[in-house]
């Protein structure tokens, strides 16, 4: 079992690192434009308060825990305007973030006019994970897809790749939504493609009761700390090399990052509204 774990918790933070890369979402705005301010700390508080939300989420999905997607899910329109409120405010809150630049006989570093609150930084990243209804599904049919193709290899995942089967078709019964439509005929192919391919990796050890369990915890913890890597790495990149360039290309790029994340507030905002239609 404990090399099962092992196996699982590479995986999680290989996915968590590799689906980090691709996000354009409201957390990557936040964390790109303070870490071209040079807030690095500010940064890594926001995602690791995001990976709380990533936790959650990718534990929920994977351990079946369905019926709590069946009480969240009413309230998905309240929260997609409560999130989008929230990144409004901090879109317009960086668009008017202004810099300044200051010589040193060692370096030249840019520093912002107010001093920055580091300590809102883990709210902040909270606050944006758990107001991104789109996290849940997403995360769901990203590890079905990653626990359909270990089973493929023989891997164990102890009947949590059929759980998540059921819980996408439960899922996608209750909301007949475009979206979902895809994700789900997606997963299904996959899951016709590899389930009955030969197993090499597979177990002869007898598994723990808790076994599922223990699989869903180390994976979503995984995840969470593949994640926070990606933008840990991320963050220390963009600050080095932020020196490199000119100031005004830096407000332009706060100023582009600032309207992008309003942008994406207010799309969130109608996407709310127009579920009460």
């Amino acid at each position: 079992m404990v090399t099962n774990l092992f196996i699982i918790a590479i995986v999680g933070l290989i996915v968590g690192f590799v689906l980090s890369v691709p996000a354009g979402g409201s957390i990557s705005f936040v964390i790109f434009t303070n870490a071209l301010k040079g807030r690095t700390r500010y940064c890594n508080l926001v995602s690791i308060g995001s990976s709380l939300a990533d936790f959650t989420y990718v534990f929920i999905s994977i351990f079946g825990l369905t019926k709590l997607y069946s009480l969240y899910q009413p309230y998905i329109p309240y929260i997609l305007i409560a999130g989008s409120f929230l990144i409004i405010y901090l879109s317009v809150k960086l668009y008017k973030s202004k810099l300044e630049f200051e010589e040193n006989e060692e370096t030249a570093q840019l520093k912002e006019k107010e001093v920055p609150r580091y300590k809102n930084g883990f709210l902040t990243g909270v606050m944006l994970g758990f107001l991104n209804p789109g996290l849940f599904m997403s995360w769901m049919t990203s590890s079905f897809i990653v626990f359909t193709i270990l089973t493929s290899f023989g891997f164990d995942t102890g009947g949590l790749d059929k759980k998540m089967s059921d819980q996408l078709n439960e899922i996608h019964a209750t909301d007949q939504s475009a979206a979902d439509t895809s994700i789900l005929s997606l997963t299904d192919l996959t899951r016709s493609k590899l389930l009955y391919q030969k197993p090499f990796l597979a177990s002869t050890v007898p598994l723990s009761k808790n076994y599922s369990l223990y699989l869903s915890i180390v994976y979503a913890l995984s995840i969470s700390l593949g994640s926070v890597t990606w933008f840990y790495y991320i963050t220390y990149l963009i600050a080095k090399f932020r020196k490199r360039i000119k100031t005004k290309n830096i407000h332009r790029m706060i100023h582009a990052f600032g309207m992008a994340l309003f942008l994406l507030g207010l799309f969130l905002g109608l996407k709310g509204i127009s579920m009460f239609m």
